[in-house]
Parts: structure tokens; C-alpha cells; sequence
């Protein structure tokens, strides 16, 4: 059996009619409608469903309700950690449906709800950050490999900067991946 995190591009009244077609094919359903976005929208948790994704958007699609890419429905794969559940509350809002949870679950979960969850961690980011500071064009390490290059490549023309700064991004992107690089 397989459990899911679901957002509904759509408002609740329309989602209900979802809700009501997939509950009957799973052991538990809590939905949360968010309306604090541009687009208002239905976060689920659906615990322990006895059809795959694909079913659940065809049993959707014949609700009469546009399901068709991601920005109208979206899955993915739920472990059943409560933070899934904490972010769908974001501290204020209450389940409209309930079907194998509590009230008193969901209540927990809007009281563990921090500001600090609002944002993911942008690891990208946070790594570039981390990077662009260990860059300096003033230190020794970049004055002996200037010289390094101009001992070995003087015959060539190449932009000094750019060889050490993508230097010392391969040195960065290995040392922090396990000795492998990915596109990222």
C-alpha cells in the first residue's frame, strides 16, 4: 500500500468531490485548504491507498476536474513524518476533512508549526554562499596558482581567473559530494 502527499490546484469545494472518490480506496485522508496563496489550493495526506498515483488522478480526472500536469495535481511519496502534516497546518489553518485522523492530531501539528518552515533550506544556495566566500583573488593560494600557470602555460593564453575559480569549484563540488560531482 502506498501513501501520498497531494496538492489540489483547485478550491475546496471542487476537491471535495476528489476526496469523496478517494476515500473509499484508502485507510486515511486529511485535507487542508491553503488561502494564502496566489492560487488557492488542497494540500492531502493520503495514508496507506490501495491504488497507485496514476489511478488516484484518473478516479480525479473522472470527478470532472482538470488533473492534467503538475501545477494542477501533483504526489509525492509520504513516510508518514509529521511534517508533512505540520506544514499543511502553517501554524493557522484547519482540516475541512478528516478520515482516519484526529482532531487532536491536527491540532498538535498547527501548535508545532514555526515560521522557519515557511522557507525550505536552499542547499544550492547555501553551498554557492559557502563557495563565493572561499574565493579570494587576494590570497596566497591564488598569487602560487597564478604563478604555477604562468610557469607551465605561458605559451597559452588563458584567463587566470577563470582557472582558479573553476579550481577551486571542482575542489569544493568533490570534497562536499563523496568524491563525485553531479550536474548541480
Amino acid at each position: 500500500m502506498s501513501s501520498y502527499a497531494v496538492r489540489i490546484t483547485h478550491p475546496q469545494a471542487v476537491v471535495r468531490h476528489i476526496i469523496a472518490s478517494w476515500a473509499t480506496q484508502c485507510e486515511k485522508i486529511v485535507a487542508y485548504e491553503h488561502t494564502d496563496a496566489k492560487k488557492i489550493h488542497s494540500h492531502l495526506l493520503i495514508v496507506n491507498t490501495r491504488v497507485e498515483k496514476k489511478q488516484l488522478r484518473n478516479i480525479a480526472g473522472n470527478c470532472g476536474v482538470s488533473v492534467k500536469g503538475n501545477e494542477n495535481m501533483s504526489f509525492r511519496s509520504y513516510d508518514g513524518n509529521r511534517r508533512a502534516l505540520v506544514y499543511m497546518t502553517k501554524g493557522k489553518f484547519s482540516p475541512y476533512y478528516l478520515q482516519g485522523f484526529t482532531q487532536d492530531e491536527c491540532e498538535e501539528a498547527r501548535k508545532l508549526w514555526d515560521n522557519t518552515m515557511k522557507k525550505k533550506a536552499n542547499t544550492l544556495k547555501e553551498f554557492y554562499e559557502s563557495f563565493d566566500a572561499s574565493v579570494d583573488l587576494g590570497s596566497d593560494d591564488f598569487k602560487q596558482f597564478k604563478e604555477f600557470v604562468y610557469e607551465q602555460k605561458a605559451e597559452r593564453d588563458i584567463n587566470v581567473h577563470f582557472e582558479y575559480v573553476r579550481k577551486k569549484a571542482h575542489q569544493m563540488a568533490f570534497s562536499s559530494n563523496a568524491l563525485i560531482v553531479t550536474g548541480k
